[in-house]
């Protein structure tokens, strides 16, 4: 039985953020429906998304490009779990270099 790829606070907050600041409802369920659909994928396949080298690993990254996010997460975790949600116009070295140091959920 597959499970879907759990999410951090940090990842929840950024997230609602974003949905917040959307002005279109029918956006926000999209971008809401992509999420929730990559959480799904996710948790099923841990190693779809790209690793990238110069970035911390065991992360791995999952594009929603139509939104211009990107999930971080751990493919070592059962579940699997999505630590950010990142605009992709966002110094991804930068906003992840405390990655190692979030706090436990």
């Amino acid at each position: 039985m597959s499970r879907p790829a759990r999410f951090s606070q940090q990842a929840r907050r950024e997230i609602g953020k974003a949905l917040r600041e959307m002005e279109h409802k029918a956006a926000q369920q999209a971008l809401h429906n992509a999420v929730l659909a990559a959480a799904r994928r996710l948790g099923d396949n841990p190693f779809l998304g790209s690793a990238r080298p110069h970035l911390p690993a065991p992360y791995r990254f999952w594009s929603l490009t139509r939104f211009g996010y990107v999930l971080v997460y751990d493919s070592q975790t059962d579940p699997v779990e999505i630590l950010r949600f990142v605009h992709t116009r966002r110094d991804l070295p930068r906003v992840l270099a405390n990655l190692r140091d979030l706090p436990e959920d």
